[in-house]
């Protein structure tokens, strides 16, 4: 029975022993599950932050295009597939003499009830149809106005411009009249109109004259291949064989001013009798400023609009035609994210417009040490993305460590006079890591690198690396 007590005792250790053993386990286990939760949360915010970052730009954007749309000059109309208004501009407005709310939720055939019947209402249809552009002219009865119609169709809307071409209609006019009458009207338009039959200027009006600096005389001793090459160059056959076939054509070109510099216009050109022999009359529209407000709407499309940089839009639609070259060619290419450290901090210490100041710096900074030819973006918030065309991952780590270092190297002041400096962790990827190249696949290895720096103590670069038992395919199946 003594011997026994010994061997009853060893057997309680060892059970004791084997049941803290497990004991640890299971903390383990539930350890490694709390901070793998706790890792998707932070994920699911960042995405959520950057959804509700790239709504916000949108909805700027779309304010900044319906800004310009107010300002333009044109009457703009825009309709449902069942013609019915959905916006119109206050030229369009007053075109109809009514208010805004008293258009939106109205059908185009409410309000030009005459259309229906006529060539306004086919022409409409058939632009819907084979969803191809439309553009042709009618006559607004009520101001006894005519106008050039410009109709975009997409699946679900109409976009319609009318842009007033009286004063072209009455150059016609005047034509018909006597001399006197031909030369007060003729004088009186507001765009500049050229008479022109072959190569040789047969008369100039005074907005001709003055768009182009010449004095009458002076443009009409001069050829037409002067102030227009694509009247009288090698372009001209085709617009020329148009004016034939329909007795009117209507394109954009420039005009070449007496110091040389281009005047760009918008032209409708058509047969008239001049002097009892065919000519071209051609009304020359100043379109400097429909330019200037294209290359706005373009800015805004593809710019973000704090920092200068490119927009997230313009970066994907980069990022998809460079991996479509990949697959085609063999084209490789390199992908970098990048994410200002402790931002949120620098905001709650010093505020939002020192935020914006930050943000602003860092853009510039990175497009002064990126080359031309490598695109930078801002993708929302405080992370950016840049492409870098050609060159390997060890040369695309240089470049990420200099744009480091000079980050670190550099200081803002903030409002207390506090000389504040930021840091910034910085993932690489390249497009030869996956079989299929893919950019949004790309982007998600780049942001794993970036997620690497920040967990290695911010203010890093690092590049994506292929685990030793993964193969390209392995990780464009995972990413």
């Amino acid at each position: 029975m003594a011997t026994n007590i010994p061997i009853a005792a060893a057997g309680l250790g060892l059970f004791s022993q084997g049941t803290n053993g497990l004991l640890t386990i299971v903390c383990a286990i539930l350890l490694v599950i709390a901070v793998a939760l706790l890792w998707s949360i932070l994920r699911l915010r960042k995405a959520i932050d950057r959804y509700k970052t790239t709504v916000n730009n949108r909805q700027e954007d779309d304010t900044r295009a319906l800004e310009i749309l107010e300002h333009t000059t044109d009457a703009f109309f825009q309709t449902d597939k069942n013609y019915i208004i959905q916006y119109a501009n206050q030229k369009g407005a007053e075109l109809l003499h009514l208010d805004h709310k008293n258009l939106v939720g109205r059908t185009l055939w409410d309000l030009f009830p005459e259309a229906v019947s006529s060539t306004f209402f086919y022409q409409f249809r058939q632009s819907q149809e084979e969803k191809v552009a439309a553009e042709f002219e009618t006559y607004f009865a009520p101001d006894e106005s005519w106008f050039a119609v410009h109709a975009y169709p997409t699946s679900e809307t109409f976009s319609i411009y009318f842009r007033d071409i009286t004063d072209q209609k009455w150059a016609e006019a005047a034509l018909k009249e006597s001399e006197n009458r031909y030369r007060a009207l003729f004088d009186s338009l507001g765009d500049g109109a050229l008479v022109y039959r072959d190569n040789r200027l047969l008369d100039a009006n005074f907005a001709a004259c003055q768009n182009l600096g010449y004095t009458r005389e002076q443009l009409l001793s001069l050829p037409l291949s002067t102030i227009d090459g694509l009247l009288s160059g090698p372009g001209a056959d085709l617009m020329h064989s148009q004016l034939k076939r329909t007795g009117s054509a209507s394109f954009e070109t420039e005009h070449i001013r007496i110091d040389g510099s281009r005047l760009p216009v918008w032209v409708h050109a058509r047969i008239v009798d001049y002097l009892g022999e065919p000519a071209v009359l051609a009304i020359a529209r100043d379109m400097t400023e429909r330019r200037n407000q294209d290359r706005q709407l373009e800015q805004m499309a593809t710019t973000d609009p704090l920092t200068n940089a490119f927009n997230r839009r313009h970066f994907m639609e980069t990022a998809r035609r460079l991996t479509k070259a990949c697959r085609r060619r063999g084209d490789h290419f390199n992908l970098m994210m990048l994410d200002l450290d402790h931002f949120k901090k620098l905001n709650d210490s010093y505020g939002h417009d020192f935020g914006d100041r930050a943000l602003v710096h860092f853009s510039q900074l990175c497009q002064q040490k990126l080359r031309d030819r490598d695109l930078f973006c801002r993708l929302g918030g405080e992370e950016f993305a840049a492409i870098l065309p050609e060159g390997s991952l060890d040369s695309a780590r240089q470049v990420a460590e200099r744009l480091r270092q000079a980050l670190e190297m550099s200081s803002l002041t903030a409002e207390n006079g506090d000389d504040v400096q930021m840091t910034v962790s910085i993932g690489i990827a390249n497009s030869r890591q996956l079989k299929e190249p893919n950019h949004n696949r790309l982007l998600a290895l780049a942001d794993r690198a970036l997620y690497d720096a920040k967990n290695r103590g911010r203010n890093q670069v690092c590049i994506y690396e292929l685990q030793p038992t993964e193969s390209p395919a392995q990780e464009e199946a995972t990413a």
